[in-house]
């Protein structure tokens, strides 16, 4: 049999528990975290979902990211870059800790952000260093300009380093 799961917040309004609960019941093996803490109406931290996913017998799959501000891993600002690249790091301290072994995330965040440049592959070469000396494969997400992922791809060789097709 094949294993197949689904992302966590799969569209309905429901307390997390719920939601996990629902999932295993129709027989998926595994699910997908957004890496952020659950806000209203269901309040909840996001390092508790690991165990309540486990408790539950699935498999985590993957962390995914929240779009902070993607954008800063190609900007000059030194500052707000390093802020952007501290956010991502602690994401993969996070996936090894909790033992999800792929951290999905975005490459841009605006409609219409600067071209992709060196400074983003020297971000993201930080980035996939930290993914393998931790054992956390990185998959880069299709949203809004694929050109960001083709460099990205094109420019920094890692097997560490890969592509989500968000469908």
């Amino acid at each position: 049999m094949k294993e197949v799961g689904i992302f966590s917040w799969y569209g309905f309004i429901l307390p997390f528990a719920e939601r996990i609960r629902m999932i295993q019941e129709v027989g998926f093996i595994g699910t997908s975290l957004w890496w952020e803490d659950e806000e209203a109406p269901f309040p909840l931290q996001k390092e508790k979902m690991p165990t309540l996913v486990r408790e539950r017998g699935l498999k985590i799959d993957n962390f995914h990211m929240h779009w902070c501000d993607s954008d800063g891993l190609w900007a000059e600002d030194k500052e707000r870059r390093n802020r952007v690249i501290q956010q991502h790091l602690r994401c993969l301290e996070d996936c090894s800790r909790y033992e999800s072994p792929l951290f999905v995330m975005h490459l841009c965040d605006e409609e219409n952000p600067q071209s992709p440049n060196q400074i983003g592959v020297d971000s993201l070469g930080e980035i996939a260093k930290r993914g393998e000396a931790l054992g956390v494969k990185i998959a880069v997400e299709n949203t809004r300009r694929i050109d960001y992922i083709s460099y990205t791809l094109e420019n920094i060789n890692s097997p560490w380093l890969g592509f989500c097709f968000d469908s």
